[in-house]
């Protein structure tokens, strides 16, 4: 956690765990409980992973303002097959880490967990973070295409920096 709160400036509520580190020993990404809890109320949170590096997420961030949203869309029509078998993995964990009480807030206030980043539309790609971060914390075959193709952009330098052992 104490790594967390420099890169941060703070440790989320909803944090269940560093689930990714870099090579050089940072956190990569966290593990984020699907509600955050803020005293008496309790908030949808659509990220189960959630990029901490800054070196990664500033890398991603270029890549968004390059086009990189708009081609990753165009390179996934041709694989929504992979991509939801990783959708469905991705809620599945998310799904394992609500409580009881959770489950039964989200069924009484009709809230429904979308997919990667909150999407609905899994055809629409939204965040390159959030695809790339689910990528980095679950290597199970197949992978996030769309955080394949992410890292696949990334300068040597900052994919040096991504274990994915």
């Amino acid at each position: 956690e104490a790594k967390v709160k420099e890169q941060l400036g703070y440790v989320p509520r909803n944090m269940v765990k560093v689930a990714a580190w870099t090579s050089d020993g940072w956190p990569a990404a966290i593990e984020a409980s699907p509600l955050r809890h803020d005293g008496k109320t309790a908030i949808p949170f659509p990220t189960l992973y959630w990029l901490t590096d800054q070196r990664l997420s500033a890398s991603i961030s270029g890549i968004e303002r390059n086009g990189g949203v708009q081609e990753a869309s165009e390179f996934v029509r041709d694989k929504l097959s992979i991509l939801l078998a990783a959708q469905e993995r991705y809620q599945r964990r998310r799904n394992e880490l609500l409580t009881e009480d959770d489950a039964a807030l989200l069924r009484l206030r009709g809230w429904e967990l979308q997919g990667i980043a909150g999407i609905r539309n899994v055809e629409k790609v939204k965040c390159l973070h959030a695809h790339f971060a689910h990528f980095l914390c679950d290597q199970t075959k197949p992978v996030n295409p769309i955080g394949a193709w992410t890292y696949n952009r990334l300068p040597p330098e900052i994919q040096a920096l991504c274990d994915l052992s």
